[in-house]
C-alpha cells in the first residue's frame, strides 16, 4: 500500500473543508451533518473519517480557513486614516478652523468607513459573513457546541483593531473639545457593529426570499442604502449632522 503523504492529507482536508463551507452557504450551519459534507465532497464515509471524526472539528478548520482569505488590506486603511486625523490637528490654521477641520476629517472617516463596509459587505457577504451569521445561530441554539469550537479558533469575523483604531481617535477629539457625542464611545460602537450584523442578516433574508433583490443591482442598492443610514445615524450621535446638510 502506498504511503500516504503529507501534501496528500492536507489537499483531502482542504477539499473537506471548502466543501463543508459551501454547505453551510446553503443551509443553517447548525443543522451540517457529516453526510451533507461527505455528498458535496464526493467523499466516502471512510474517506472522510480519515480526517475528522465529526462535523464541529470540521467547521473548526471551516473558520480557519475563511481566517486565512484577506478582505481588505486593514493596515493600509489605518494608516490612510492616521495620516488623515494628524494633519487636521497639526494644520496651520486659526482655532475655529483647525477645530472645523478635525470635525470634518471625523465625518469623512465615518463616510469611509460605512462605505468601506458597504463594499465589504455586497462583495464577501458569501461565505465570509453568511457564515458569521450560521455560526451565531449556532451561538443562540446550540450554545455548548459553539463554545467548543470558538474555544479552538477566534473567529475571522471580528473587527478588532479597526475598533480600537476608532476609539482612540474618538476619545482623542472628545477630550480636546472638538465634538460632543450624544452618546458614550461604547454606546456608539455597539450602535457599529449591531448595525453591520444586521444589515448583513437583512441582506442574506432579502437575497434568498425577497422577490423584489434578484439583481445585482437591486442588491448593490439596498446595501448601499442601508449603510446611508447608518452614516447619517452616526453622524447625528457623534454630533457632525452639520455635514449632512
Amino acid at each position: 500500500m502506498p504511503k500516504v503523504t503529507q501534501e496528500y492529507i492536507e489537499q483531502k482536508k482542504k477539499l473537506i473543508v471548502e466543501s463543508a463551507a459551501k454547505v453551510c452557504d446553503k443551509k443553517a450551519v447548525c443543522s451540517v451533518t457529516m453526510q451533507d459534507v461527505i455528498d458535496e465532497a464526493g467523499l466516502s464515509q471512510g474517506g472522510i473519517y480519515r480526517f475528522y471524526q465529526n462535523v464541529d472539528d470540521i467547521l473548526i478548520d471551516v473558520l480557519k480557513w475563511a481566517s486565512t482569505f484577506t478582505i481588505i488590506d486593514k493596515e493600509k486603511i489605518l494608516n490612510d486614516f492616521s495620516k488623515k486625523l494628524s494633519a487636521a490637528r497639526n494644520a496651520d490654521a486659526n482655532a475655529q478652523e483647525k477645530i472645523q477641520g478635525r470635525r470634518r476629517c471625523l465625518y469623512e472617516m465615518i463616510d469611509e468607513t460605512c462605505s468601506l463596509l458597504a463594499m465589504i459587505l455586497e462583495k464577501f457577504q458569501h461565505p465570509f459573513f453568511a457564515l458569521h451569521f450560521g455560526f451565531s445561530d449556532m451561538v443562540l441554539n446550540f450554545p455548548e457546541r459553539a463554545k467548543y469550537i470558538f474555544s479552538q479558533v477566534e473567529s475571522p469575523f471580528s473587527m478588532k483593531d479597526e475598533c480600537k483604531f476608532i476609539v482612540k481617535e474618538l476619545e482623542k477629539e472628545i477630550n480636546d473639545d472638538i465634538i460632543v457625542p450624544r452618546v458614550s464611545v461604547e454606546e456608539f460602537m455597539t450602535f457599529m457593529r449591531t448595525s453591520f450584523l444586521g444589515i448583513n442578516q437583512v441582506t442574506l433574508v432579502d437575497e434568498r426570499y425577497a422577490k423584489n433583490i434578484k439583481d445585482q443591482k437591486t442588491y448593490s442598492a439596498k446595501i448601499s442604502s442601508r449603510f446611508k443610514i447608518v452614516q447619517k445615524s452616526c453622524c447625528y450621535l457623534l454630533g457632525l449632522e452639520e455635514f449632512e446638510k
